[in-house]
């Protein structure tokens, strides 16, 4: 299955579209940006370095993209991200205790994965090598010396 991208209007239909644009819109400075999209873009990095975290997984070239089984993971941690923003006090928009149940649930998940317990979708476009790539070494191996300073005396 082919890997996929996570978007604004995904995370409005994952949640109420109205709570999600309150959400959105609420303390922004004139020229600051949209927050949902830094939120985003950070959920798929931290999703993709879960991934790579186990040697055997590989993620996508395009690195906007996750596996699709991994969606409803990273659009709960988008909607996270942007009510604790706003959560400077610890009041002011309190989880519920659903939404700390599949938290714990979400992290369990991203660390089954990261762990090699949970196998994710390859994708279309792996990356090749992962992370790291192995070291190697190459032994070369030579005739000993029959010559040196001291059979040359002073020649060289």
């Amino acid at each position: 299955m082919a890997w996929i991208t996570i978007t604004p209007a995904d995370v409005d239909m994952a949640k109420a579209g109205p709570q999600v644009e309150a959400l959105r819109t609420a303390a922004l400075a004139e020229d600051q940006p949209d927050p949902i999209t830094g939120a985003i873009e950070r959920t798929i990095l931290k999703i993709r370095q879960k991934i790579l975290s186990c040697p055997t997984n590989r993620v996508d070239v395009d690195a906007s993209l996750i596996p699709p089984e991994l969606a409803d993971v990273a659009l709960r941690m988008v909607y996270r991200e942007l009510q604790q923003r706003l959560n400077v006090s610890l009041t002011a928009l309190p989880l519920t205790d659903d939404d700390r149940k599949q938290w714990d649930v979400d992290v369990r998940t991203l660390d089954a994965i990261a762990a090699c317990k949970l196998v994710v979708t390859l994708p279309d476009n792996p990356v090749e090598g992962g992370v790291q790539t192995t070291g190697s070494i190459r032994v070369v191996s030579s005739s000993p010396r029959l010559t040196g300073r001291d059979r040359l005396k002073g020649l060289l």
